[in-house]
């Protein structure tokens, strides 16, 4: 109350307030002089003083701390000069004000109200397509630049000559100042509700290239398999909070292995070393959890992964060097998993991280992966016996304790992302008439 009643005293007019409580009684006439009024909270205040003061005795000058909504100002200056009263600023901090001054009798159309019509635009912006009429961009009115702010949260806005519509589109977080707008707050909330609703499906396929190891105890010499492939589909549910990040599932056919050095200790230089290399395919699904945050207005999406793996072996190859030396005539070919102790199942954990670009409903991804596998490809030779009889498909003189598998893997991935309700309920973009143009916002 006070930020009202000490400027209007100072300028002569007589304020009896009830101690702070409604009534508020108000006696003129306002005689103009030099006033300081603080405009953090408001602008509607300077503006009453900037309307009633050209018909005070006196000149008067405002100064104005830290004015707010200044695009008010502008307007009721421009009001006040098409009835023929004119006032001026020095930088919304100082403005000078000539008494004595009259209104003349004018012809205004006012213009529609962009404090409305921005709930309708949001409205059109999470649920459809809604277009506004008797409004224009050109307005000076300060909530114009709510336009702005749905263009920063992903919908479509187009502009024409005396209508603006909004169309839904995928929407996400968004950054924006309404200092100078505060009327829009309520529907700038309506609007960062739903987008923190909404969550994202995305669905696609990877292919990826990458190495195979094996981990077996007792130790053996090893080395690994450069040139293994992969290839599936991708599944994801997730929503812009930072961190959180989203799940998913991966279904993929992926090549994994293993290759030691079968006579390491009967040479002395690796040169010499023989190689027993088996070539597994495997059907693996992967359950996804994805940490991940946001870059350059959303288009761009960094993150992690960790991964619980499990898998099946559908097939499998192998090659013998030392069965070669030795002049076997199978010393290649299909590994048939016809032992007890041969595992067709594994499970693991995974790791790693990628970037995802978002060009409009797609995702261009690629990601590094590695696998840490946890299961047998040959089962604990405690359990099931030894079977020296095989030739040489199965070089092991006998069955190792452990012998995990490991594999990283880098992927490129495209991936389609889906709106809350799902690909049936998305509208195709419409078609763009010739008088149309689309407004980017410096986007």
């Amino acid at each position: 109350m006070e930020m009202m009643t000490g400027p209007l005293r100072t300028l002569g007019v007589r304020v009896r307030d009830n101690g702070g409580f409604l009534p508020f009684e108000v006696r003129g006439p306002i005689r103009g002089g030099e006033v300081d009024v603080d405009g953090s909270v408001s602008s509607q205040f300077i503006t009453g003083l900037m309307l009633a003061l050209p018909l005070a005795r006196h000149d008067t000058t405002i100064h104005v701390r830290s004015a707010v909504s200044t695009p008010y100002l502008d307007m009721t200056i421009d009001t006040a000069a098409r009835f023929g009263v004119e006032i001026c600023h020095n930088d919304y901090e100082e403005f000078y004000i000539e008494g004595g001054q009259r209104y003349s009798p004018a012809c205004l159309s006012i213009e529609g109200d962009w404090s409305a019509a921005a709930m309708l635009l949001v409205a059109g912006a999470v649920a459809g397509e809604v277009t506004v009429r008797n409004i224009s961009m050109l307005s000076k009115q300060a909530d114009t630049a709510v336009c702005t702010a749905l263009v920063r949260a992903g919908a479509a806005v187009i502009n024409e000559a005396d209508s603006v519509t909004a169309i839904s589109r995928p929407l996400h977080g968004f950054e924006f100042d309404a200092t100078n707008c505060p009327d829009l707050f309520p529907a700038l909330a309506a609007l960062a509700a739903w987008q923190g609703a909404s969550a994202q499906h995305t669905l696609g396929f990877t292919v990826g290239y990458g190495m195979g190891n094996g981990r077996f105890q007792p130790q053996q010499e090893m080395r690994a398999i450069w040139g293994l492939y992969s290839g599936g589909l991708s599944w994801r549910y997730y929503g812009k909070q930072r961190f959180v990040g989203g799940f998913g599932i991966d279904l993929e056919f992926q090549q994994q292995g293993f290759s030691f050095a079968t006579n390491a200790s009967q040479v002395e230089e690796k040169k010499d070393y023989l190689y027993y290399t088996r070539h597994v395919n495997s059907v693996v699904l992967p359950i996804v959890w994805q940490p991940h945050f946001y870059m350059l207005r959303n288009h761009v999406r960094i993150y992690l992964e960790a991964a619980a793996t499990f898998s099946y072996n559908i097939s499998s190859t192998y090659e013998n060097e030392q069965a070669r030396a030795n002049g076997s005539a199978g010393w290649k070919g299909d590994y048939p998993f016809k032992l007890a102790r041969d595992n067709r199942w594994g499970y693991g954990l995974a790791g790693g991280g990628g970037i995802a670009f978002l060009i409009r409903r797609f995702e261009l991804n690629f990601r590094v992966r590695y696998s840490f596998g946890y299961s047998d490809i040959v089962r604990n030779r405690n359990k099931y016996y030894d079977n020296n009889s095989d030739g040489a498909e199965n070089p092991f003189w006998a069955t190792p304790l452990r012998s995990p598998l490991d594999n990283l893997m880098i992927s490129v991935g495209l991936n389609y992302r889906f709106n809350k309700q799902g690909f049936e309920a998305w509208k195709p973009r419409p078609k763009k008439e010739k008088n149309r143009e689309v407004f980017k916002f410096g986007l």
